[in-house]
This record gives C-alpha cells, sequence and structure tokens, in this order.
C-alpha cells in the first residue's frame, strides 16, 4: 500500500497525480487537525509520498518516517520521460514535466508542473517548481528549492540548501554556494 504524508495544496496535486494513472487506494495523512485527516501513527509500514512542496519540511517528514522507504517514483503520465533518467524513491513528476535525457533525481525530488532539465543531477529532496528550466550539466545539490520560471543555465553547480526565487536566472558556468539566496540575476 502506498501512503501520501501532507496534504496541503502541494499533496493535493500529488493526490491528483496519482488518480489520473493508479486505480489503487492512497492512504492520505496529516499532522494538521484542519485538514480533516487523521495524523500519521508512527507504526506505519506502507511505502511513502511525502507531500510538502518544500524542502525541509519533506526532509523533516522523512526523518520521522525513517524506518518507510520511499513508493516507487510517481510520474504523470503527461511527463516527458527520456533516455538513461533515473528516478529515486519518493520522487513526484507532475504533468508536462519534460526531463529529455541524462539525469539523475535524488530520493523525495519533486518536479512540479511544466518544470524541464536535461543532462543535470539533482540531489535529494530537491523541489523544481512550476516552469523552472534547468538547462545541460547542471549539478544540484541536496534541499534546494528552485522556484517557478527559474532558469538555470548550463554547466552550473548548485550546493545544498539553497533557494532560487521565482524568475531568477543563474548564468552559464556559475557556483552557487550552499545556503545561497539567489534573486534576480545571480553574480558571483
Amino acid at each position: 500500500m502506498t501512503t501520501l504524508i501532507g496534504c496541503g495544496g502541494h499533496g493535493s496535486d500529488i493526490k491528483a497525480i496519482w488518480y489520473r494513472w493508479n486505480k489503487a487506494t492512497l492512504r492520505v495523512f496529516d499532522d494538521d487537525p484542519n485538514k480533516g485527516l487523521p495524523a500519521p501513527p508512527d507504526d506505519l509500514d506502507d511505502d511513502i509520498i511525502l507531500g510538502s512542496n518544500y524542502p525541509a519540511i519533506r526532509r523533516q517528514m522523512a526523518r520521522r518516517f525513517r524506518h518507510l522507504r520511499g513508493a516507487r517514483p510517481l510520474t504523470d503520465p503527461a511527463a516527458v520521460i527520456g533516455p538513461e533518467v533515473h528516478l529515486e524513491h519518493g520522487c513526484v513528476i507532475a504533468p508536462n514535466v519534460s526531463i529529455l535525457r541524462s539525469c539523475v533525481l535524488g530520493l523525495h525530488t519533486h518536479m512540479n508542473y511544466g518544470a524541464s532539465m536535461t543532462r543535470s543531477c539533482l540531489g535529494a529532496f530537491c523541489t523544481v517548481s512550476p516552469g523552472a528550466v534547468i538547462c545541460g550539466d547542471v549539478i544540484i545539490g541536496n534541499d534546494t528549492l528552485i522556484g517557478a520560471g527559474a532558469v538555470v543555465c548550463d554547466r552550473v553547480r548548485i550546493g545544498s540548501n539553497v533557494t532560487v526565487a521565482a524568475g531568477a536566472i543563474i548564468p552559464p558556468e556559475s557556483y552557487v554556494p550552499d545556503g545561497a539566496k539567489v534573486i534576480g540575476v545571480f553574480k558571483a
């Protein structure tokens, strides 16, 4: 059985992706009593999908349920997944995502609708927001958020725990250090 933990806005999107292609039941839990769902029991034994859009919160959720394995990657049928693409457990790929070729997405990494990338490697617990473009030969560390409509040009290295704001541009051959916040056009 597969369980979704966290059903706010992003979790609801994940639920919609699940039911577009899968007829199996998805169990849903949330710690927020305002959601009207039961809290996740500590003795879960399902494969899990983590419903938060925020890398740090997704990592916290994974620590709490470290005894569980991430579900097999959840890929919307409208996504384009090319050759030589490896998706770790817990990955979520939304509609109209294009992952052309030679890409690796780490554990519990999410790519939201309309995002695209090729020849790149993303670490664990990353979020690529809607419409973001990651050009070729890019390496992104763990727990990094790429904002909506951001453009990460070719041959870029981005560290861990980085936030790239919506609409930001990271020019070719840039290095963004761990913990940085990028707003506008990145200048090293």
